[in-house]
């Protein structure tokens, strides 16, 4: 099984639109909207998207 990082990544920023946890990405991370920009441009390197889907982990797991 291949991990898909991207994916993930995605999957964990919709949760986190879903909760309306936004802001907190914005603080912890980078800009909400242009992080999805990112993601969909492929624009990140893979340390990006481990550190984006750990952020949104913590903060789910802190938030709901």
């Amino acid at each position: 099984m291949e991990l898909n990082l991207k994916e993930i990544a995605y999957e964990m920023l919709k949760k986190i639109e879903f909760y309306g946890l936004e802001s907190e990405i914005d603080y912890k991370y980078d800009d909400f909207k242009k992080t999805i920009k990112n993601i969909a441009e492929k624009n990140l390197l893979d340390k990006d998207y481990y550190a984006l889907i750990s952020i949104c982990s913590q903060t789910l797991s802190e938030n709901i």
